[in-house]
C-alpha cells in the first residue's frame, strides 16, 4: 500500500467507517492494466483502450463557472476530482464511481486527505449514488469522458428524483440495454451491479441499500440463483447465448428464479438442474429503437449492398480447439496427437455440408469414448466442437458472397477472407452506428451457428427493427414467428441464398416491401417492451 492510499483510507476511516470498510473489501481489478509509465488501460469486452484523461480533456475543466458543489460522475483515475478541488477551492465536490477498484486506484494516484477530512470531498461507490439524488439546481455534473457511457443506466438516474422502483441488472452483456429499456418502460429504474468485481459483501450491501423489486441478468452466472436465494430476491435470466459450460445442480430451492431462453431445448437442461420455473422466450428487438434517417454521409459510411455484422468466432473457436483436446486428453487418457486427429476428422466430415448438422453422429463415430466419459464433467464436447465448426460455416457461407461485394463488420478473424474479395469494414458496431449499417444495407445476411439451427438470431430481430431486408437461414423456429417470403427472406443452401441476394439486389422494390412487413411485425409482436411484460407477468403470477 503506498503512502497516499494509505493516507486517503486513514482520512476516510476518520469521516466514513463503513466506506472505509467497503473501500477495503477484496475486489477484482483485472479489467484495468496498470503500465510501467504511469498510464492505464481499461479493458471492455477483450478490448482495452488508453484510460487517463489528456490534457485537452482536463483544460475544458477550466471554462466551469464557479459553482458552491461538482458533482462528479465516474472518479476514473481521479484527474478530475484533483483539478476540481486545485482550480475550485472555495466548491465543495462529491464523487461516485460504480467500480470499487477505480475508487482504490484514484486513492493511490492523488492526495485527498486534507480534502476528505475537511469534508470538501466526499466519496460515494457503488449504489451510494441513490443517496446523492436529486442532484440540486447548484449542482455543476461533470461527466467521465469514458465512463459515462459505461455507467450509462446509472447517468439516467441523474435526471430525476431518487427512484421508488429499482431492478438490479447484472451488467457485461450486450443486450443488457434492451433489457433496461423494458424495464423501465415498465416503470423500473436499473441499477447495475458487477457480479465479477464486487465483493460478495458489497452485493449484499446493495440489495439492503436499494430493496429492489428484481434482480435481472442476460444469461445465467454460477451461484446468481443462491445469492438471489440467500438476499430473498426474485430472480429473472433472459438467456440468449450458448456456453460450453454445462449447468451444476442448483443447490437451494428455485421458486424465486425465473429463468427464459431463446431456445427450446436448453429448458430441459435448466429443468435437470433444478430450476422449477424455466420456460421458451424468443429474442426481440428494443421498442425503442427507430429507423434512423440516414443523410448521404451515412450512405456512404455505413452503405452496402451486402453486408454481415457479427463475430467471426474464430478466435473463441482457437480457445474452443485449445479446450476440447485438453479436455479429451484429461478424459481418456490419450495423447494430444490422437486428440487433434480425431477432431480434425469430425470438423473435415462436418465441412462438406454445413447446411446440415452432423455433428452429434461425427463425435459418436470419432470420439465416442469423450463423448461417454464427459456425460457429467464441466464443459460441453458438442458445443466446443459446435463453435468450431460455426466458425467455419460463417467463413465459408461470407466468402461465397464475396461475387456480390459482401461488406463485413466484426473482429480480426475477418481479415482472412479479404484476399477472396470480402470487404472487412472494422469491429462490429453497437447503438446508433449499428442501426446505420443495417438500414443502409440493401441485404443483410444472417448466418446461425450450425448446432443450433432451431434458433432466431439477435441479429434477425434487429436488422428487421430497423427497417432492413434479412436473409436469415431458414428454420422451423423462423417460420413460428414470421411469415417467411412477406415478413422475412430465408434460405435453405448456399446456392439459394446466393440466387436471393442477387434477386432483391436487382428489384429493391420488393425487398423494401418485404422489410417493411418485417419492421412492423417488430413493432406488433417482437419488441423487447413485450418481452418484458411477459417475464414480469410471470414473476408475478408465480407470487401469488
Amino acid at each position: 500500500m503506498n503512502e497516499k492510499l494509505k493516507g486517503n483510507l486513514a482520512a476516510i476511516a476518520s469521516v466514513d467507517r463503513a466506506l472505509y470498510d467497503r473501500i477495503c473489501l477484496p475486489v477484482d481489478g483485472s479489467h484495468i492494466e496498470c503500465h510501467p509509465d504511469g498510464t492505464a488501460s481499461y479493458r471492455v469486452r477483450n478490448q482495452s483502450y488508453l484510460f487517463d484523461l489528456n490534457p485537452a480533456e482536463l483544460s475544458k475543466l477550466g471554462q466551469l463557472s464557479v459553482v458552491a458543489k461538482f458533482f462528479v460522475f465516474g472518479i476514473g483515475l481521479g484527474e478530475q476530482t484533483a483539478y476540481l478541488l486545485e482550480h475550485f477551492p472555495a466548491a465543495q465536490v462529491l464523487v461516485w464511481d460504480l467500480d470499487p477498484w477505480l475508487m482504490r486506484l484514484a486513492l493511490e494516484r492523488h492526495d485527498f486527505s486534507a480534502a476528505i477530512t475537511s469534508h470538501r470531498l466526499r466519496l460515494l461507490m457503488c449504489s451510494d449514488l441513490i443517496d446523492a439524488l436529486p442532484l440540486g439546481s447548484d449542482t455543476t455534473r461533470v461527466l467521465h469522458p469514458h465512463l459515462q457511457e459505461h455507467y450509462r443506466f446509472e447517468r439516467r438516474l441523474l435526471d430525476g428524483p431518487r427512484p421508488q422502483r429499482v431492478a438490479l441488472v447484472c451488467s457485461g452483456e450486450l443486450f443488457v440495454d434492451d433489457l433496461v429499456d423494458g424495464l423501465e418502460q415498465a416503470g423500473l429504474a436499473a441499477f447495475s451491479i458487477e457480479l465479477g468485481r464486487w465483493s460478495i459483501e458489497e452485493l449484499r450491501y446493495t440489495v439492503e441499500h436499494l430493496s429492489p423489486e428484481l434482480i435481472c441478468a442476460i444469461n445465467y452466472f454460477p451461484g446468481l440463483a443462491e445469492f438471489c436465494h440467500s438476499v430473498e430476491r426474485p430472480l429473472v435470466v433472459w438467456e440468449i447465448d450458448p456456453t460450453p459450460r454445462r449447468l451444476g445442480h442448483v443447490g437451494v430451492p428455485t421458486e424465486h428464479c425465473h429463468i427464459f431462453t431463446y431456445r427450446k431445448a436448453n429448458v430441459v437442461g435448466f429443468s435437470e438442474s433444478g430450476f422449477a420455473n424455466a420456460e421458451y422466450l424468443p429474442l426481440a428487438a428494443s421498442s425503442r429503437r427507430a429507423m434512423p434517417a440516414l443523410s448521404d454521409q451515412d450512405r456512404q459510411r455505413y452503405g452496402a449492398k451486402v453486408s454481415y455484422v457479427g463475430r467471426s468466432i474464430v478466435l473463441e473457436a482457437g480457445e474452443n480447439r485449445r479446450a476440447l483436446i485438453a479436455d479429451y486428453q484429461r478424459l481418456t487418457g490419450r495423447s494430444e496427437a490422437e486428440a487433434t486427429e480425431k477432431l480434425s476428422q469430425v470438423v473435415q466430415a462436418q465441412r462438406q455440408n454445413f447446411s446440415v448438422c452432423k455433428l452429434p453422429e461425427l463425435m459418436a463415430e470419432h470420439m465416442g469414448d469423450y463423448l461417454r466419459a464427459s456425460a457429467h464433467a464441466t464443459l460441453d464436447p458438442l458445443v466446443l466442437v459446435g463453435e468450431i465448426a460455426a466458425s467455419e460455416k460463417r467463413a465459408s457461407t461470407v466468402a461465397s458472397l464475396a461475387q456480390f461485394g459482401i461488406e463485413v463488420w466484426g473482429d480480426e478473424g475477418w481479415r482472412a477472407l479479404e484476399p477472396f474479395g470480402v470487404r472487412f469494414r472494422g469491429r462490429a458496431l453497437h447503438g446508433d452506428e449499428l442501426t446505420r449499417v443495417y438500414a443502409a444495407s440493401q441485404v443483410s445476411i444472417d448466418i446461425g451457428r450450425i448446432y443450433q439451427s432451431d434458433i432466431v438470431t439477435m441479429r434477425v430481430f434487429d436488422v428487421l427493427a430497423c427497417g432492413g431486408l434479412v436473409l436469415a437461414e431458414y428454420s422451423d423456429a423462423l417460420a413460428e414467428l414470421f411469415v417467411v417470403g412477406e415478413e422475412i427472406e430465408a434460405y435453405r443452401t448456399l446456392d439459394e441464398l446466393s440466387e436471393k441476394v442477387k434477386f432483391y439486389l436487382g428489384h429493391p422494390e420488393s425487398a423494401e416491401k418485404i422489410a417493411a412487413r418485417g419492421r412492423q411485425a417488430i413493432s406488433d409482436r417482437h419488441n423487447t417492451r413485450t418481452r418484458v411484460q411477459y417475464m414480469l407477468s410471470r414473476l408475478r403470477s408465480s407470487a401469488n
